[in-house]
This record gives C-alpha cells, sequence and structure tokens, in this order.
C-alpha cells in the first residue's frame, strides 16, 4: 500500500511487470464431483480468457494454441484441466520473460 508508495522507486519498478494468475473458488459451491468440476473448468477457461494475447505474437507452437483454445472453450478433458494452470503460467513466463 501507501508504504511501498514512499519507498519509492526501488518497489515501483515492479509494478506491473510480473504476469498474475488470477483464480478464486468462492463461488463453486456444489454437492458433488462432476459440479464442482465443471465450475473448475469455468473458473480455469476464464483465466485463460484473460491471457488470449498469448494466441498472438508467436509464443504458442501449433499444438499448444490447440491446447490454450480446448481450455479457454471448456472442451478440455480432466487430464487436460489438471495440466491447465501450469502450462499457463509457462506460457506466461516465455512470453514475458518473468515469473
Amino acid at each position: 500500500g501507501l508504504a511501498i508508495e514512499r519507498a519509492g522507486q526501488e518497489y515501483t519498478v515492479h509494478q506491473g511487470r510480473y504476469p498474475v494468475v488470477f483464480l478464486t473458488l468462492k463461488d463453486v459451491k456444489t454437492l458433488n464431483w462432476d459440479d464442482c468440476l465443471g465450475h473448475l473448468r469455468q473458473v480455469i477457461s476464464g483465466e485463460f480468457k484473460r491471457h488470449e494475447m498469448l494466441l498472438e505474437g508467436g509464443v504458442l507452437d501449433t499444438e499448444e494454441q490447440k491446447q490454450f483454445q480446448k481450455i479457454r472453450a471448456c472442451e478440455c478433458a480432466g487430464y487436460e484441466l489438471e495440466r491447465s494452470l501450469s502450462n499457463l503460467l509457462t506460457w506466461l513466463e516465455r512470453a514475458t520473460g518473468e515469473q
């Protein structure tokens, strides 16, 4: 907050520099696993939509683009969903050079 602002440029040079993945599961309030998985798929899909710029500029190869689009469209299998956040973080690091 304000302490960081007062600290000056030492900290402010880092603002907005790093890619951010934001997930909230507060609205996932289901009583069975299938519904929970469906909600989780939608949450992750929303985050992929927020990072659609990865589809531009040659960051992803053809296979990675297909994976990205399947997850974004909520059409991925469970095993693809398991690796989706790890893949997203890898691709963001590749695109930005930051972790």
